[in-house]
């Protein structure tokens, strides 16, 4: 395919899906995942489409797992997560059972059975299941600042542990950061490091 072709096969994509909003090499698929204005449309690296996943309009990418059989996307719509799972032969919609509407952040488990999300406003830190969208736990950090705090800072998600026993987040405030160290099963809150 020459370089003409793969313009041609993008402009095509633009015409089809709209303007690409976001983008993700999955190396182990070889393919770029674009998240376009009504779909989220995979593109091998010749230009060819080989597959598409239309969207529900608002719907805005979180994060994104690259895993042996495919992939795994976070999506949020308004006040909802949802995870599509896309394998070369199917993908499949699950819908999160509890309203999340503020999800900045999301890190899959090593066994990736969980994804524990960040969250803006409230500072909190959730897990949910991946095989039926039930949430785990939900808690969030303490700021004790007398009164003085005009927004509690917005939680990212980081990591996960390898062994899968802990999940590490960080917090900013003005120009303070945090990392805190979360037990993966209770949620309860292991240290915090300032």
């Amino acid at each position: 395919m020459s370089e003409l072709d793969s313009v041609i096969g993008l402009s095509s994509l633009f015409d089809e899906y709209g303007t690409i909003l976001q983008h993700r090499y999955l190396q182990e698929q070889e393919l770029v995942l674009c998240k376009c204005e009504t779909a989220i449309v995979f593109v091998s690296l010749n230009g060819a489409i080989t597959d598409s996943i239309p969207l529900d309009q608002g719907e805005t990418l979180v994060a994104i797992h690259e895993c042996e059989t495919g992939c795994q996307i976070l999506m949020r719509n308004h006040d909802r997560l949802c995870l599509i799972r896309n394998t070369p032969a199917s993908a499949e919609r699950i819908d999160f059972s509890e309203p999340d509407p503020n999800s900045n952040s999301a890190v899959w488990s090593p066994c990736g059975r969980h994804i524990a999300v960040g969250h803006n406003y409230d500072s909190s830190v959730s897990v949910w299941r991946t095989d039926n969208g039930k949430l785990v736990w939900k808690h969030s950090t303490t700021w004790d600042m007398d009164g003085q705090c005009l927004q509690r800072p917005d939680l990212v998600v980081t990591s996960w542990s390898r062994d899968g026993r802990y999940i590490v987040t960080s917090s900013k405030y003005l120009i303070a950061w945090s990392v805190s160290i979360w037990h993966s099963e209770s949620g309860e809150m292991a240290a915090v490091i300032k």
